[in-house]
This record gives C-alpha cells, sequence and structure tokens, in this order.
C-alpha cells in the first residue's frame, strides 16, 4: 500500500502549504503566531457575530488564518489525529452533531452559573472532538468560546490555561473525565468590572468634627480578559 501523502503538506519542505513563504516549521510557527495574534487583536474590534454554529466557527478561523493558509475557514478533507488521539472522521464533521447540540441547549443561555460550567464542558468536548481544521484549531475553540459564553452571560477565557493545561483536561474530557475541564472553566470565567459606588453624600468639613472621607483605592493596573495587553496574551499552538 502507498504512503499517505498529506496534500496540505509541501513535500519540498516538508511543513504545510502556506502563504508567508515558510519553509521550516521553525519559520512557519512563528510567522504563522504573529500573524493570527494581528487579527485576534482585529477580531477583539471588530468580533463575529456568536450563532454558535459551523459558520460561526469557520468564520473565526478564517480570519485568524487567512494571511498563512489559503484554505483559512475550510473544514479539513484528511484524518488527523494528535498525540494518540484520534479526531473525527472526515464523514462526521459534515453531520453538524456537535452544532445541533449546542442549538438544542440555547447556546448555554439563561443557565446559572454552575449549570452554564457543566454544560460548557459537555459542549466543548464535543467540538474539540471534531477538530475541524487542519491547523489551528484550539486557537479557533478559544475564541469560539469566549464569544459565546460572552452572549451567554458566563464570559470564559480559556487563554488563561496554560498549553499543558489545556491538553491535559481535552485529554482527560476525551476519556470521559470531564471533571478537570469543568474546574478549568471555572478558574476562566472572567470576572465582571465591580459594580459603580452609591453616591456619597457630601464629605462634612472639618469643623463639623468628622474627618474627611479618603479616596477609593485604583486598581493596581490589573487586567482582565481580553483588555489585557497583547503581549500578555496567549493563543497557544495549536
Amino acid at each position: 500500500m502507498p504512503e499517505f501523502a498529506d496534500p496540505y503538506v509541501d513535500p519540498g519542505t516538508g511543513v504545510l502549504r502556506n502563504l508567508v513563504g515558510a519553509r521550516t516549521q521553525e519559520e512557519l510557527d512563528r510567522l504563522e503566531a504573529n500573524l493570527a495574534l494581528a487579527r485576534y487583536a482585529e477580531l477583539k474590534l471588530d468580533p463575529v457575530r456568536p450563532t454558535g454554529d459551523e459558520q460561526h466557527l469557520r468564520e473565526i478561523h478564517r480570519r485568524l488564518f487567512q494571511d498563512v493558509y489559503d484554505w483559512a475557514g475550510h473544514f479539513r478533507t484528511v484524518e488527523i489525529s494528535k498525540g494518540g488521539d484520534h479526531f473525527a472522521p472526515v464523514a462526521l464533521l459534515r453531520s453538524g452533531f456537535a452544532f445541533r447540540h449546542l442549538a438544542e441547549a440555547n447556546n448555554l443561555r439563561n443557565l446559572a452559573e454552575d449549570d452554564f460550567i457543566d454544560a460548557l464542558a459537555e459542549h466543548f468536548e464535543e467540538v474539540n472532538f471534531l477538530h475541524p481544521f487542519r491547523e489551528g484549531n484550539g486557537r479557533t475553540q478559544r475564541l469560539f468560546w469566549r464569544q459565546l459564553s460572552k452572549a451567554a452571560g458566563h464570559e470564559v477565557d480559556l487563554t488563561l490555561l496554560t498549553p499543558e493545561e489545556n491538553i491535559a483536561v481535552s485529554r482527560a474530557a476525551a476519556h470521559g473525565d470531564l471533571h478537570p475541564l469543568r474546574e478549568a472553566v471555572r478558574r476562566c470565567l472572567v470576572q465582571g468590572p465591580p459594580p459603580a459606588p452609591r453616591a456619597q453624600r457630601p464629605t462634612p468639613s472639618p469643623k463639623q468634627g468628622r474627618r474627611p472621607t479618603g479616596s477609593p483605592k485604583g486598581s493596581g493596573g490589573q487586567f482582565t480578559g481580553l483588555e489585557r495587553p497583547e503581549s500578555d496574551v496567549h493563543l497557544g499552538d495549536d
């Protein structure tokens, strides 16, 4: 039987065919990461409408990787595996089962926090099993869930996980153990801004025998979620 030839790989270089002229994996990784991060910044300002369907996922992938791959936004046509884990066969990608289940769950809207975490973990595992693109699945999915969860009222930033944590919880979920993924989702919930302080009465003057009220403390320069500086945002390498 002849050896399988991956149509996405340039046989002359051994790396994925690309639009940036990269001929080594190191060069491709560097250029891809930089270009995807720039597109990620654009998606902050002009996000994809969070419909939670196949088109939503495709459009995020297209916009992130349009500068690198001519197949950006298109589902793969070959079978793939990673670290011994096999992802959905190509024939199953067209069934749309994961997005149908998500729609039946009303895109995770109107759920209490604990119920939301449980539901997101279950649907994350289904979409992650698809791994529908030849490359860039993890980065696309993390932004997909960020947008969808924000629309559902419980914003989750999975870029807060280290690459090692992301692999570990995803692998555990693939083998039926959703507990590590649930705990990871809980840790990645983005806390909204604190409520505005109530209007204060005018501060009494010292001659009335009361001390003036001090000013509130500042935020200390802390950032949450997508408001972190771009240099601090880690999209991952998958």
